[in-house]
């Protein structure tokens, strides 16, 4: 009988502890989600892109170009996406060679 109501006491303190710590890190939490949530949406800011670019001459094409893209995502905020694509693939195509360019390329606000 003694072990019953100790451990129910033991149980009914760690609950009002544990209720009590989760009410004071539910006032702090909307703090915390939008940080999460702002992070998160930079994370899912980056993007597969590939480019071709054609020159007469196989030595006209570099092994990386700089690529830059801006995407509108609502009226009025737009996704800037930059960075530096490498070389992946060269083809000759009647009279000129073409050029794969690809990778994932940051993006941010703007």
């Amino acid at each position: 009988m003694i072990k019953k109501v100790s451990k129910i006491v033991l149980t009914s303190a760690l609950l009002l502890g544990v209720s009590g710590t989760y009410a004071s890190l539910d006032t702090h939490s909307h703090n915390f989600s939008n940080s999460t949530q702002n992070t998160v949406n930079a994370k899912t800011l980056s993007k597969h892109f590939t480019v071709h670019k054609s020159a007469k001459k196989k030595s006209n094409l570099p092994k990386s170009i700089h690529y830059s893209k801006r995407v509108k995502k609502n009226k009025t905020m737009h996704i800037t996406y930059s960075g530096t694509l490498k070389r992946k693939s060269i083809k000759k195509s009647g009279n000129k060679y073409v050029a794969t360019y690809s990778g994932t390329l940051n993006g941010h606000w703007s």
